[in-house]
Order: C-alpha cells, then sequence, then structure tokens
C-alpha cells in the first residue's frame, strides 16, 4: 500500500531519537528483562540436560537389572506388605514386599499389571525372582520388569531443551534489530490486548513509498490512535519491525 501525502507532513516533522537515528550497526546490550530471559534460557537448558542424564542412568540400570535377573535368579517366596497406586496422572497400580534370603530381609517395589495387582492385597503371597549374587535386584515373577524406552532419554527432556531455545530467540530477535534496524515514524491505528498490557498497531512509511502495518510493543497505557511513535525495521524483511524502545534490549550510549 502507497502512502498518501499525510505522510510528507509526519516525515518533514519528525525526528528519530538520536541514539537509533541514521543506520547500523550499533552497540547494543540487554536490558533487566532480557538478562532475565537468558536466565530463564540458562535453567531449562540445564534442566533438560540434567533430566536427560537421569533418565540415561536409570535405563542403563534397569537394562543391566533386566540382565542380570535373565542370565541367573533364584525364586522364592515374598510378601505383599503395600498395595496402592501412585495417585500420578496415569494412577499406576504399585505393590511393595519383602522376602528372606541366607537370614537378611529384603525389599522391592515396582508397578504392577492391572489384572495382577487386584488380587495382591497386603499379606499375600508373592513369587519373586532375585540375583543371588545381589538380592536387592529382584521383582516379581508372574511379570517382567519393565525397562525404559531406548528413546525416552532423548525425548523426555525435548520440551524443556525446546522452551530453553525459545528465550534465545527472541533475545537474539531484538538485538539483531536494534544493531541494524533503520529508525522511522509509525501511526498508531489500534490497540490489541495482550497478557500483561495492550499491544500497539501501527503502520509506518518505507522509502519506496509503501506502508508497512505492524503489532508489536506492550504497554499499561498506550498512545492514542493517531500518534506518531518511532519504530525500529528490518530493511531487508520490514515485517520485522517493533515499536521503540524494544522491550528486550537498548542502546549503549
Amino acid at each position: 500500500m502507497a502512502f498518501n501525502s499525510d505522510w510528507n507532513d509526519v516525515i518533514r516533522n519528525w525526528r528519530a531519537p538520536s541514539e537509533v537515528a541514521g543506520s547500523g550497526p550499533r552497540e547494543v546490550r540487554l536490558k533487566g528483562r532480557g538478562k532475565f530471559l537468558i536466565g530463564v534460557d540458562v535453567f531449562l537448558l540445564a534442566g533438560g540436560l540434567v533430566l536427560g542424564a537421569f533418565l540415561s542412568r536409570q535405563m542403563t540400570q534397569q537394562t543391566a537389572q533386566r540382565s542380570a535377573l535373565d542370565a541367573s535368579h533364584v525364586e522364592t517366596h515374598a510378601t505383599v506388605t503395600r498395595h496402592w497406586r501412585s495417585g500420578d496422572k496415569s494412577d499406576t497400580p504399585m505393590v511393595a514386599y519383602r522376602f528372606e534370603y541366607d537370614g537378611r530381609i529384603y525389599h522391592g517395589s515396582t508397578s504392577a499389571p492391572q489384572q495382577e495387582w487386584k488380587d495382591l492385597e497386603v499379606g499375600s503371597p508373592i513369587a519373586v525372582q532375585f540375583v543371588p549374587a545381589n538380592p536387592m535386584v529382584n521383582h516379581p515373577s508372574a511379570w517382567n520388569m519393565q525397562v525404559m524406552p531406548k528413546w525416552a532419554p532423548w525425548i523426555t527432556p525435548a520440551p524443556l531443551l525446546a522452551a530453553g531455545l525459545l528465550p534465545i530467540f527472541i533475545v537474539q530477535r531484538d538485538k539483531r534489530l536494534l544493531r541494524d534496524g533503520r529508525a522511522a515514524p509509525a501511526r498508531v491505528t489500534g490497540h490489541r490486548r495482550v497478557k500483561g498490557g495492550v499491544a500497539l498497531l501501527y503502520e509506518f512509511p518505507l522509502p519506496d513509498g509503501k506502508v508497512q502495518k505492524g503489532r508489536g510493543g506492550q504497554t499499561r497505557t498506550p498512545p492514542e490512535v493517531g500518534s506518531i511513535v518511532t519504530v525500529i525495521y528490518d530493511s531487508e524483511n520490514p515485517k520485522r519491525n517493533s515499536p521503540y524502545p524494544l522491550e528486550l534490549a537498548r542502546v549503549e550510549r
């Protein structure tokens, strides 16, 4: 859309803030909110890596225990000591038991198939397999020990890692726009309520005579419709734009 003669007066009377006048690159640093997002990013990425490492260790341990039971085990009779559901979203049936071997008492607990679980009340006998060299490795004989799938340590942390990458993208986008972008006057055309405030709807002229629409910013006291504000836009892709000052970064004076 080409701009009309009204824009000529706006362009003639508007002055860009001194720190963003002219073309980039500019020295840019993060504001407090930008630093906070980077902190969130570090927390999420670290959490994802720790979770992946923990699950990997769990999978390795479970696989080793299953292999040990398959290779060499002794069966004995145990007694059910607890019968419950996990209480999580899956409400998994759980059972705990105890057995004696070589004069010592050993304990175990595991999830159980619904059919077997419903008959295992506290005090019920239950057949258990265990590794003689390490009776702590044990499992009910009626069903196989579950082993974490090989994909779990990679897939389960993926949402945390993806969420950790998003703040990096947002912060770097603002830094690049402020570092290399071009300032222009923009006319506020409307408001849109967003979480935490109001976003501006606006339009601004481009050097080729076209008018670009935009939306962004967040404030509790937005300028009135028709007001002239400053925006920063990417000269190679004007669809990338934001009201000035930006929320996450500022020019180093």
